[in-house]
């Protein structure tokens, strides 16, 4: 299959697997200015791309979400809004539905569920495949899906199309998430 056919296959297994977003980021990207040990290739050696899957949440929710510091200065969260857990259920279902496509078409596969390990930078990918911006709190925001609180990726030897990043400003002079901060 070529690039562009697989490419477009991909995403719409994932976005027909329950992710809002799909895009797509040269490995080669993330290589450049990662620190050690946060690279795709220390995910997969040989990597091209890196696929980035993600689900927006409703603006102006409550949050009910607490965060910790774990090992190895790891952000974790402690509680998760059930919202958030049917996002992340729904990126992880599709992320797998798109690395079964990958290996039946014979290529190299690593899934980072959900960015918690930090391995990756996953608002860094996103924002390279044009899923968003970042907004004045270092937010990821998507025009119509707002925050991008829930990113997963898949690292892959497969070269694929690959977007570039949006050019908008979201916030303009709004400075509601600065001001609503907890952390």
């Amino acid at each position: 299959m070529d690039p562009e056919s697989l490419t477009n296959n991909l995403k719409v297994i994932g976005l027909n697997s329950g992710a809002d977003l799909v895009g797509f980021v040269p490995a080669q990207k993330l290589e450049k200015g990662s620190p050690k040990g946060h690279r795709p290739s220390n995910h997969l050696p040989g990597a091209k791309s890196v696929i980035v899957l993600a689900c927006g949440r409703w603006l102006n929710e409550d949050r009910e979400c607490y965060y910790q510091w774990g090992p190895n200065f790891v952000l974790s969260f402690i509680k998760l809004k059930d919202e958030l857990i049917i996002s992340r259920k729904r990126v992880v279902g599709a992320l797998e539905k798109v690395e079964n496509l990958l290996k039946k078409e014979g290529f190299k596969t690593a899934i980072e569920y959900c960015g918690w390990t930090g391995v990756l930078s996953f608002k860094m990918a996103a924002y390279l495949a044009g899923l968003g911006v970042f907004g004045k709190g270092n937010f990821l925001i998507h025009p119509k899906h707002g925050p991008l609180n829930v990113l997963g990726c898949i690292v892959t030897d497969a070269p694929l199309k690959y977007g570039t990043p949006l050019n908008l400003d979201l916030c303009g002079e709004c400075v509601e998430c600065i001001k609503a901060c907890k952390y």
